[in-house]
């Protein structure tokens, strides 16, 4: 298993790794209201919202789409959203 206290780990490898896990809740919540709630409850926004803050392009771009499917039609989760300051994260990445 790779994680971030791995001294082996590449950053690629972990980039990798956040890109599928965020493709994966992308699936999982598609039409799955309930698996949508339970990841906000699981702090899952948040995770979502510090990979906006990522330097690399990729895992900004699949965070998006994964806060969109997460938060559509999910009021608890929009509001985690904009607890988290990923609103402000998202309008500056227009910005960018």
């Amino acid at each position: 298993m790779i994680n971030e206290s791995d001294p082996d780990a590449s950053i690629e490898s972990l980039q990798e790794i956040s890109f599928f896990a965020l493709l994966a809740v992308i699936n999982q919540t598609q039409d799955n209201k309930e698996a949508a709630s339970l990841f906000g409850e699981l702090n899952g926004i948040l995770t979502i919202v510090k990979q906006l803050k990522n330097g690399v392009f990729d895992p900004k771009k699949t965070a998006c789409v994964c806060l969109s499917q997460v938060i559509f039609e999910n009021e608890a989760n929009q509001e985690f959203l904009i607890k988290a300051n990923g609103v402000n994260l998202l309008a500056e990445l227009i910005s960018d």
